[in-house]
């Protein structure tokens, strides 16, 4: 009797993989992934894109001992000279919020930057074969008034500024994102190509004593790492002009040019961010994208007098993220300002699009109506957007829902059947919208989990 040996093909063995990599559950999803690594090498390289694509330390895994296993594994990869899981690293996070003796000793230990080095094998040449990576570093450390404060660069290890700054610096680096770090010199990212680039709670040092032209040879502005910037997302806690080193003192000087900036989020707390967004949008060649993010809706907010230098501005979104509930008397006059920004000198823009946050009523709502029941004010922005003066251009109004609930820490939750049912539940709650041929509506629902033993987002799709 012959016997043959069936191969599954690769294409659906991959397909297996990537929908096991989908999994709600955090740990259910690592440990399928772990088992089906060791079915073959085939597997076990599909089944590492997902397991080591994004690397975070955070929380409870922001400890020496996690960032020393991790790089022991890289170290101990027998594929390491050759591939290895590096190469399957695409986004790298680091947030100690510790104490600060706790993030000088786990920056001292050099794991870090044993890892920051091995993910480019020290050479700039990134494991990753696409050539696409993510930095985001963030250095919250407790304040004495118990709110958190940033750590001065100053004080970080010396071995991890270096491989730091060769990172900051190396053409292969897309994105940066900068959290709670104080007197960052001018220089780091100077010589960099960052085509994204997230500022938030930083400083840079003030290049007042550093010799720098004021012009270029041709009379234009001066060189600026924020050249080939594509993207950039702000609070406004730091002058970019002090990024690129223009002495601050110099009120004239030249202003960072931004030729390829399409895309720009503004942290908005009140008037005066409104006027430093306008002090950024001046050097924007071409602006398709502006996001606001209402942090503070109890002042008034008066006229945005910039739009008119927005003649090609595409889409204009509204992030409301307050994460109050619905019984907080401050959300409905919190939400009555969130259309502010519709200005009649609104540019021609073709997408509208805002996000709110909702909070199940309590700990026992497992259904849309549970939640969006609970907050009945939606009508304020159904009638707005179609009464107002909003320009002939516009062809679609789309919200994302961010809907957090509270399911038991062993409670299963159908996350895509929630999402469904949310958007049609969602989509009632704009009657006139719906019924409106133009603008289209579109709704979209962002599931959030908060477990007692910690929060599980579902992956972020594109839309």
């Amino acid at each position: 009797m012959s016997s043959s040996v069936h191969f599954i093909p690769q294409e659906l063995s991959d397909r297996v993989i990537d929908e096991a990599a989908q999994i709600s559950r955090k740990a259910s999803r690592n440990r399928t992934l772990s088992s089906i690594a060791l079915l073959s090498h085939a597997c076990r390289d599909r089944a590492n894109k997902h397991r080591f694509s994004t690397i975070s330390f955070s929380g409870k895994t922001a400890t020496v001992s996690h960032i020393r296993t991790l790089l022991d594994l890289i170290n101990s990869d027998v594929w390491s000279q050759e591939a290895g899981i590096a190469r399957h690293v695409r986004n790298l996070t680091i947030k100690l919020q510790r104490s600060a003796r706790t993030v000088h000793n786990t920056l001292d230990d050099g794991s870090l930057a044993s890892i920051l080095r091995r993910i480019f094998r020290g050479t700039g040449q990134p494991q990753a074969p696409n050539g696409i990576f993510m930095l985001s570093l963030s250095l919250p450390v407790p304040s004495r008034k118990g709110d958190l404060a940033a750590l001065g660069y100053a004080s970080l290890n010396e071995d991890f500024k270096s491989a730091l700054k060769d990172i900051c610096t190396n053409s292969y680096l897309v994105t940066l994102k900068l959290n709670y770090l104080d007197d960052i010199p001018t220089d780091l990212l100077h010589g960099s190509t960052l085509k994204h680039l997230h500022l938030d709670h930083v400083s840079f040092l003030d290049s007042s004593d550093v010799s720098l032209p004021a012009s270029s040879e041709d009379g234009g502005p001066v060189y600026s790492p924020l050249a080939h910037l594509e993207t950039l997302n702000t609070d406004h806690s730091c002058s970019l002009r002090r990024i690129i080193g223009t002495p601050t003192y110099n009120a004239l000087g030249p202003e960072p040019a931004l030729p390829g900036l399409n895309a720009l989020s503004s942290e908005i707390h009140g008037v005066e961010d409104f006027e430093r967004t306008h002090n950024i949008v001046k050097n924007v060649v071409a602006l398709k994208k502006l996001t606001f993010r209402m942090k503070i809706f109890d002042v008034h907010l008066g006229s945005i007098e910039f739009y008119d230098q927005l003649p090609q501005l595409e889409k204009l979104s509204i992030i409301y993220n307050a994460n109050i509930f619905h019984e907080d008397p401050s959300y409905r006059q919190n939400l009555e300002k969130v259309p502010h920004v519709l200005q009649p000198n609104l540019p021609p823009i073709r997408h509208l699009h805002i996000t709110l946050s909702l909070r199940g009523s309590d700990f026992d709502a497992r259904t849309p109506s549970d939640v969006f029941d609970a907050y009945r004010d939606f009508s304020i922005l159904d009638d707005f957007i179609l009464s107002s003066s909003l320009p002939p251009s516009l062809e679609k109004v789309s919200f994302l829902f961010e809907v957090t609930i509270y399911p038991a820490p062993t409670e299963d939750i159908d996350t895509r059947g929630f999402k469904k049912d949310a958007s049609v539940y969602a989509r009632r709650l704009f009657p006139r919208l719906a019924a409106s041929q133009r603008p289209v509506l579109e709704i979209y629902i962002r599931l959030i989990l908060d477990y007692e033993n910690g929060m599980y987002t579902p992956p972020r799709r594109a839309y």
